[in-house]
């Protein structure tokens, strides 16, 4: 079975862990911790640039 076909999420277990350490592999954390889709996440960063473009056009004298 390959993992494209798969139902299940894939996590790798402390022991498979440890042996793929042992054979030279390294893990690193990604910069950011994501879960949301990127269309939603720009969405946002969209919506929130609008409303401080207007929140600052909108401040005078």
């Amino acid at each position: 079975m390959t993992q494209s076909n798969r139902k299940e999420p894939f996590f790798i277990t402390e022991e498979i862990e440890a042996e793929l350490i042992a054979a030279g592999h390294v893990f690193e954390l990604p910069a950011i911790a994501c879960t949301g889709r990127l269309r939603d996440v720009l969405a946002r960063m969209a919506r929130t640039l609008r409303h401080a473009r207007i929140s600052g056009k909108k401040k005078g004298p």
